[in-house]
């Protein structure tokens, strides 16, 4: 698909721009077409000036904006003019306005500012992960005895001190001279901030963790001719947890601030007690660190999102800055502590300020994402609620206004509201269904949407930022080729759970005519990421995949794509119903959308099959596994099939580590269960997988052998990764999938 993505405004609100792929490369270039319509033109390669792509940040009233462009900060004004601040070797990152109106940006560990021409470049803050020479007194016997022993050592300490004293004096003195921070010898920074006012800088560090063994993967068709190899990714329970210590470095002068956090309620608590094969001996030691952060605009107070290093708590918390001493404790306040015995989900995690008081937040406290304000001396109090989600929420500039996008008139349609802040209900923006992005123009009075329907690709449309406003479409990208064909929609039904009291949403497609008298075949399509949303009214990533079942439908089959439990979209109770249980309540599902097809479509219950890839797959092959009587075929695409093989952040969450858990492992893993296996299987793995390795196929086929297993087939693609990239592949793998349905499921 050649859709419109990366879109943003022009500075002046005129021009909308955009990136697309070229036909027949994977190559991109950016284009821009007027907000009033009309034809797109493409952005010629050479000079930034007056040709500044969208992003950055913009000034307090809205007149210039600072942003990176190929490394490089620069400024622009709402006419489209701009100019470079800085021309360096070196990438800048996190460019912002400071109250004064000059500009600040990050260069490695070390912060700059400028004014907005460039002119008066100054060196603010570096910080240095080494010890700070004023405290590295010898400790210890043999350290006290090198300084008696060895005059020269105990010299050139002296000089370091006298050095580091020299250089506090000097930045205390001239403000040109950067203030510098040491965070110690063998500790990584892993946040950097400066506050808006210039005056002080948070920092987070944390202990180098030592790498855990990595799994290198070999590449056996290269451009050298020999096999080589690259390190991926740990497993699951094999890499130590970060825990930050947070700072506010106090710029002019002094020593730093250390936000105190052992006392964050429930960070004592071990909330795995109940599934550990033994108790630990001492209360646990959960590392935090911080996900979020963000400065109110006056830059005297900042809010920190934390995380426990184990994902079941995330707290939000509040430091005044004018109530802390320089070179003492401060205990944060907390805004809000969110406990989650399964886990806190990885989205849904937004904040800002609305203006000097107030902060707005993202929560799933109720059990829906929903948007929660707060501010000193209150509790967070919701500002939207009811069964249905708020994502991607934008506060206005002058903090009026929350806009965000949603599905609260039903879970598969998600269109554009906007909340006041002081109170009320929300406010549709869009009437366009589907599925829709947004984004405020400059002057925040219109919004540039990305649109899209079930069988029509993203599209940009324009419309004024009110309720009601009609929405004008200014890109059309979609080829003759893709319009020739009569594709197959599906129908988006609410199939009944017997395991839940919500309906699973779920994308039917069937044949047109009656029902022969043996029934219809059926295949099921399991979705990947696990938690991801599919059966929505909008275009599906899995656009590949929607065409493959035109080509299905077409021989008579019925293809049903379930967003099962696990699945986006749907509520926190959806989500966590997997929780040390991966495969099983989504089976359940699954087996809901058989008996549902049976009854509703015609469908023969001896000739089902079931596909996907990822969780997809994952879920195929404990389909195949679990439940033989319900499935004729399966195929199992890049699947993972052990837990304990896949990475740490996404599985620990779920299932915790093998070592804490592994009942949990055991209960989830199709290679536990492979020797249910009775079915016409197909096996289909990149071997240059760096998220699900090549390995887990591998081991499972080895499974297989072992169980004296017949009847199924690996197929191994020696170029392509996780994602498949060149159409050759594609066809391959769809031909092997069709090739065993028409086999086992039999149309004619």
């Amino acid at each position: 698909a050649r859709s419109p993505h990366m879109p943003g405004w022009s500075d002046d609100g005129r021009t909308v721009w955009y990136r697309q792929e070229r036909l027949d490369s994977e190559r991109t270039d950016w284009w821009t077409v007027s907000a009033a319509g009309g034809s797109p033109a493409r952005v010629e390669p050479g000079s930034r000036a007056g040709a500044l792509p969208p992003g950055g940040a913009w000034n307090r009233d809205g007149k210039l904006r600072v942003t990176v462009s190929e490394g490089d900060v620069w400024v622009s004004d709402r006419k489209g003019r701009s100019r470079a601040v800085t021309a360096t070797e070196r990438p800048e990152r996190q460019p912002l306005f400071l109250i004064d109106g000059q500009v600040a940006w990050r260069r490695d560990d070390a912060w700059f500012s400028a004014r907005p021409d460039g002119t008066d470049p100054r060196s603010v803050v570096r910080i240095l992960q080494e010890d700070d020479p004023a405290d590295d007194a010898p400790e210890g016997f043999l350290e006290q005895q090198q300084q008696r022993l060895f005059p020269s050592l105990a010299a050139e300490r002296a000089d370091a001190v006298e050095r580091r004293a020299q250089d506090d004096a000097a930045a205390a003195a001239d403000p040109a001279r950067a203030h510098t921070v040491y965070v110690g010898g063998g500790r990584d920074v892993t946040l950097s901030s400066l506050s808006p006012a210039g005056d002080w800088l948070l920092v987070t560090h944390s202990d180098v963790a030592p790498e855990p063994r990595a799994d290198p993967m070999p590449a056996f068709v290269t451009a050298s001719g020999y096999v080589e190899t690259r390190d991926i990714r740990a497993k699951v329970g094999t890499r130590s947890r970060r825990d930050d210590t947070v700072w506010l470095v106090p710029l002019a002068g002094g020593d730093p601030v250390v936000v105190a956090l052992s006392k964050l309620p429930g960070r004592a608590e071990d909330p795995l007690a109940d599934v550990r094969p033994e108790p630990l001996e001492e209360p646990p030691k959960r590392p935090v660190h911080i996900e979020a952060h963000a400065w109110n605009p006056s830059g005297t107070t900042v809010a920190l999102q934390l995380w426990s290093g184990d994902q079941k708590d995330r707290w939000t918390v509040i430091v005044d800055t004018r109530t802390v001493e320089a070179g003492a404790e401060v205990e944060p306040v907390v805004a809000e502590h969110l406990h989650d015995p399964a886990w806190v989900t990885w989205r849904f995690n937004d904040l800002g300020w609305l203006d000097a008081d107030r902060l707005w937040f993202q929560s799933e406290a109720s059990g829906w994402s929903h948007l929660m304000w707060w501010q000193a001396g209150s509790q967070a109090t919701a500002l939207t609620s009811g069964e249905w989600e708020v994502h991607d929420p934008v506060a206005s500039r002058d903090g009026r206004w929350l806009y965000f996008r949603g599905n609260p008139e039903l879970p598969v349609r998600y269109d554009v509201y906007r909340v006041p802040t002081a109170g009320g209900d929300i406010e549709p923006l869009t009437r366009l269904g589907g599925m829709n992005d947004f984004w405020l123009s400059p002057d925040e009075r219109r919004l540039l949407i990305k649109h899209s329907e079930v069988m029509t690709p993203p599209e940009l449309y324009v419309q004024a930022a009110r309720p009601g406003a009609p929405a004008r479409r200014i890109t059309d990208t979609v080829g003759a080729d893709w319009r020739a064909v009569d594709w197959v929609a599906p129908t988006i039904e609410p199939i009944p759970s017997t395991h839940h009291d919500r309906p699973i949403w779920s994308k039917v497609y069937r044949p047109a005519g009656p029902v022969p008298e043996d029934g219809r075949p059926a295949v099921v399509f399991v979705h990947g990421a696990g938690y991801l949303q599919n059966s929505h009214e909008g275009w599906s990533y899995y656009f590949r995949e929607a065409m493959f079942h035109s080509l299905l439908v077409s021989r008579g089959y019925v293809v049903l794509d379930m967003d099962y439990r696990a699945s986006a979209g749907y509520g926190r109770d959806w989500r966590t119903a997997i929780h040390r249980q991966m495969g099983h309540p989504e089976l359940d599902d699954l087996a809901d959308g058989v008996a549902w097809m049976v009854e509703e479509a015609g469908v023969d219950p001896a000739r089902v099959g079931i596909y996907g890839g990822s969780y997809g797959g994952f879920l195929s092959l404990m389909a195949l596994f679990r439940q033989p009587d319900t499935w004729a075929a399966g195929a199992a695409l890049r699947p993972v099939t052990d837990w304990s093989n896949y990475n740490d952040g996404y599985t620990s969450a779920i299932l915790h580590t093998p070592e804490t858990d592994p009942a949990a492992f055991d209960r989830s893993s199709p290679i536990e269960h492979a020797e249910g296996l009775a079915d016409p299987l197909l096996i289909c793995h990149g071997m240059v997988d760096a998220n699900v390795p090549y390995q887990d196929s591998v081991r499972l086929a080895q499974r297989l052998i072992e169980l004296r297993k017949t009847d199924w087939e690996l197929a191994s693609y020696p170029r392509e990764g996780h994602g498949f990239r060149s159409p050759e592949a594609w066809y391959d793998e769809y031909r092997r999938i069709l090739a065993l349905f028409e086999d086992t499921l039999g149309t004619e």
